[in-house]
């Protein structure tokens, strides 16, 4: 009775288009990559930078401490290169125009805030803000790894730890100020 109410011609109208398109996406979808593609999509050998090849020479620590550098020191000047978007100051204009040491020359920049008075929890001026976390893990790390570096002098060594140290106490100074209480963050989590 209810095979009498099929239409056969619809049925095929319908079937034909869906034996097709399994017929041209099931090899497909049976095919691995390395069958079509071979090992395109590996990584080339030696692509991955482990911590254990950052800590295992004195140039790799020193490019890792230039890294701590650029997301802990503050900087007045706009800078980014064209593989990074830190940005120092996103305004390019100068931070004294929040107090009596200068003017800044339109009322759309972020210094004008302070001056309304409208700085809040919500509206912050820090745009620094995530990057000094990244630098006080960064330098975490460092100072948990120092010591796997074979070719430093202990002196040099005690050089690396110091300046790391002063930039995260100079990251929680900066926070502090803004924000009140911080969490130090001392060990690895």
């Amino acid at each position: 009775m209810y095979l009498k109410n099929i239409n056969l011609k619809r049925l095929k109208q319908l079937v034909s288009p869906l034996l097709i398109l399994l017929v041209l996406v099931l090899p497909v979808a049976v095919v691995s990559c390395e069958d079509m593609m071979g090992n395109y999509l590996e990584k080339p050998p030696g692509g991955d930078v482990t911590e254990d090849t950052i800590f295992s020479s004195r140039t790799q620590v020193e490019t890792f401490l230039t890294s701590i550098y650029q997301m802990g020191i503050h900087s007045n000047l706009g800078y980014a290169s064209a593989n990074s978007n830190v940005y120092s100051n996103r305004d390019e204009n100068i931070f004294a125009g929040a107090c009596d040491e200068a003017e800044t020359c339109a009322n759309w920049y972020r210094m004008n805030w302070w001056n309304e008075g409208s700085i809040s929890a919500n509206r912050t001026d820090d745009s620094r803000f995530d990057y000094r976390f990244v630098a006080i893990r960064k330098i975490t790390v460092l100072l948990d790894r120092i010591y796997d570096v074979p070719d430093i002098t202990p002196e040099y060594r005690d050089q690396l730890i110091a300046e790391a140290k002063l930039i995260r106490a100079l990251n929680y100074f900066e926070m502090m100020k803004r924000y009140g209480g911080m969490p130090i963050i001392r060990e690895r989590l």
